[in-house]
């Protein structure tokens, strides 16, 4: 599988080198079949690898909800998004509250590229348009990143 980094907010200096090729070393030798129907295994494939190698899966936001992150991990946020364009604002929203409340530093987000977004669904979230929607908010969404795509 092919995958492409690109940074936000200087996310190249906030998310340790060796998370980074940790993740990418695991999504490059992972065989991901892009379908309408393999969202969810593409996410159980990311949340076994986190699982075995220290990540907290389901990190909570608020200690008094049930709204979460993917997982966690040396204060860096790590989000999954293989679903429809408009849950990936929850996510960026999520990361961004953890980053102003100091309990991460960094955050990660996979999720697919937008040649493989277009075998998952209509409507899928894609890197490209994520990547050009967080320019568009810079003055709101201040939480360094490192966006990894998959394809």
């Amino acid at each position: 599988m092919k995958t492409k980094i690109i940074s936000k907010n200087f996310g190249e200096y906030s998310v340790p080198e060796s998370i980074v090729n940790s993740l990418i070393d695991h999504l490059q030798s992972s065989e991901l079949d892009y379908n309408i129907h393999s969202s969810s295994d593409i996410r159980n494939i990311i949340d076994s690898y986190l699982s075995i190698n220290g990540w907290a899966l389901n990190s909570k936001v608020h200690e008094r909800s049930k709204i979460s992150i993917t997982a966690s991990k040396s204060k860096i946020g790590l989000c999954v998004q293989t679903g429809n364009i408009s849950r990936y604002y929850a996510d960026i929203l999520k990361l961004e509250t953890l980053f102003k409340k100091d309990r991460i530093h960094c955050g990660i987000i996979i999720l697919p590229s937008k040649k493989s977004s277009l075998k998952l669904g209509n409507n899928v979230v894609n890197c490209d348009r994520v990547s050009e929607e967080i320019d568009i908010f810079k003055h709101t969404i201040t939480i360094p990143l490192i966006l990894i795509s998959i394809e």
